[in-house]
């Protein structure tokens, strides 16, 4: 007992020795680790990965920091409650090891000790998401999946203390694996459990028809797939009957909706085409012509509306007229192909936007502005920030590209840096520019929706963006149509008017003339920011977090996360004798075109905000001349 009591007294003097059990001795003794390694002050995720980097040089080849060390090593600090010691470790874990989902339920753990029921949620989520996407699990024969993934989600429903189903898309893809491997039996019980699921959601019901199409019965296809387009469209309960008649109902319906400058509205060519082909599923020939011919009637310049109508042609057993509309859609192809529809498609630099200021706030020995294109940045001051840079530049300011990580040498060239949706940063480089910034130096982070990586770098100057995905806000919205409906929630606007905006001298600029009344932003995400921090463009109540359980499907795995702090999409603060400003969206200080139509439809360049000038305030603000 006096042994205990020495020990427990010996271990309380924390702050001045750090007390290692059995088991860290072990890790210790089997990695060669420092003896401080697991310490409060010691860093242990940048001597990993130092070290690693150190062995992968020597080597000639890349050599990863092993599970077992980084598991055990996060373990550890969560007992010891050093939670960003371990969030650290475990995010680095994930990146190296993407495929193993047993990762994913340790951070789902790590959130869980934390009270956030929320990410862990989503991380016990993206476990099971990555668990049935290996294969392995698909060769294997005897599994079922039906019951093994009920048993996971009955599991996970424990760990979060709530009933969780599990999602469709997750089902819908295993039972898409499966039929993939020609195992279609085993993919019809994943369809059909999905609908017994969801009895009412359009996916499942089409998935059904399928499922009975692939057993020969097309009655119970048909059935299905009436039932499938009615959910979705919100059609009256006889559209399949055999007295209705689609095309008045259609052709009415639309005429009332709002169309573009007056045009009329007419029935959309994709649902008239769906609708065409199960009423041809049914053999209900007559009802599928007239939608056929109602699209040819409507888009006559689209080649698969004549693709349709030979179908129909076809069904019915009409090989001339089939032949006549299989060569209009063969002639019309080529402008509509969907080779060109679906062909990779960027956002450009809008180059003829005006960069122009009207008098610059420098003209000699001017602060120089180093702008990072050395981590696989997606926004580079030749690219996509050409405008922001040339209007820098026009604002009397040397623009300078970074194509080399980042030194004490390099910074010392600089007065601010630039960093936009960078890739992974070097954990060392991290370091070398939060003591240029602690000195004196000023940074402009950016980051935008599911931009990860940088998440780190700004974590060491104060500011978290706490693995957020994307934040919607249908209240604020500037996208509306017609009819008030949101269009995009991620589009958002911070105004004088409803004192949205925040503030701070970079709202307020000089005079009258700089001052900030309206700020637009494109689909970012949140950012929050250290305590004494500044909100430039605070978020409202109604704007909400998500994270996304599976990136393959961003849409459809969304989950609604709250986020504690100051949420905003930009904020500025003091560090040490400099200054950072962080921004949650990118394209809101630049200038883009927006394909197909390549219109400016994201940035400064959209009419009615003072994007640009709050571009300028905030550059300004950084080199010191405003105050």
């Amino acid at each position: 007992m006096k042994k205990n009591l020495l020990t427990l007294t010996a271990c309380l003097t924390i702050t001045v020795v750090y007390c290692q059990n059995g088991a860290e001795k072990e890790l210790i003794k089997k990695y060669d680790l420092p003896s401080s390694f697991f310490s409060p002050a010691y860093n242990a995720k940048e001597y990993i990965v130092t070290h690693y980097d150190s062995i992968s040089r020597s080597n000639g080849k890349n050599i990863l920091p092993p599970e077992d060390l980084v598991i055990k090593s996060a373990t550890f600090f969560m007992r010891k409650e050093m939670f960003d010691k371990a969030y650290w470790l475990l995010r680095m874990n994930i990146d190296n090891y993407p495929n193993n989902y047993i990762l994913y339920q340790q951070m789902a753990d790590y959130y869980k000790a934390k009270g956030d029921k929320d990410r862990s949620f989503v991380y016990y989520s993206k476990a099971l998401v990555v668990k049935y996407k290996e294969p392995s699990l698909f060769a294997d024969s005897l599994i079922k999946f039906d019951t093994e993934i009920i048993k996971d989600y009955d599991q996970l429903s424990k760990n979060i203390g709530r009933k969780t189903p599990p999602p469709q898309y997750l089902v819908r893809n295993i039972a898409n694996n499966l039929i993939r491997l020609n195992k279609k039996d085993k993919a019809m019980i994943l369809f059909k459990m999905n609908y017994e699921n969801n009895p009412e959601n359009s996916t499942a019901l089409d998935d059904m028809g399928d499922y009975y199409e692939n057993l020969g019965d097309s009655i119970k296809a048909f059935e299905y797939w009436a039932r499938a387009a009615s959910v979705q469209n919100k059609l009256p309960d006889n559209f399949f009957n055999a007295s209705f008649n689609p095309v008045n109902y259609l052709n009415s319906f639309y005429s009332k909706q709002p169309g573009v400058s007056g045009e009329k509205t007419f029935p959309p060519e994709q649902l008239v085409n769906w609708l065409g082909y199960v009423f041809l599923s049914g053999k209900m020939f007559d009802k599928a012509e007239m939608l056929f011919k109602l699209n040819i009637e409507n888009y006559p310049k689209s080649s698969n509306v004549f693709d349709s109508m030979a179908d129909y042609y076809e069904a019915t057993g009409n090989k001339e007229k089939e032949n006549e509309f299989r060569q209009q859609f063969e002639k019309l192809k080529p402008k509509n192909s969907s080779t060109q529809q679906n062909s990779p498609r960027e956002v450009i630099a809008d180059t003829a936007f005006d960069t122009q200021v009207a008098v610059p706030i420098c003209q000699i020995n001017c602060p120089v502005i180093l702008f990072d294109e050395a981590h696989n940045n997606y926004h580079k001051a030749t690219g996509r920030y050409k405008p922001f840079a040339r209007l820098m530049e026009n604002d009397g300011f040397r623009v300078i590209r970074s194509l080399t990580p980042f030194t004490k040498e390099l910074l010392g060239q600089a007065n601010v840096v630039v960093i936009a949706s960078p890739g992974a940063i070097n954990v060392a480089e991290i370091q070398i520019l939060k003591d240029w910034i602690q000195q004196g130096g000023s940074l402009l982070a950016i980051t935008d929706h599911d931009n990860f990586t940088i998440d780190e770098l700004l974590y060491s100057v104060g500011a978290e963006t706490q693995e957020i995905s994307i934040t919607l806000d249908s209240l604020h919205s500037s996208r509306y149509r017609p009819d008030g409906v949101t269009i995009n929630p991620g589009s958002i606007y911070f105004s004088e008017t409803d004192r949205s905006l925040g503030n701070h001298s970079i709202l307020r600029g000089r005079n009258d003339s700089e001052k900030i009344k309206r700020v637009q932003t494109f689909a970012g995400r949140t950012v929050v920011g250290p305590d004494g921090s500044s909100a430039l463009l605070p978020l409202s109540e109604s704007a909400i977090d998500f994270m996304v359980v599976d990136p393959a499907q961003p849409n459809i795995s969304r989950v609604a996360i709250k986020t504690k702090g100051l949420r905003t999409h930009g904020v500025a603060f003091n560090f040490g004798k400099g200054k950072v400003v962080v921004l949650g969206e990118a394209a809101m200080i630049t200038a883009q075109l927006w394909p197909p139509n390549y219109t400016p439809d994201a940035g400064m360049n959209v009419p009615g905000s003072d994007n640009k000038q709050f571009a300028l305030n905030i550059m300004r603000w950084l080199t010191g001349y405003l105050k």
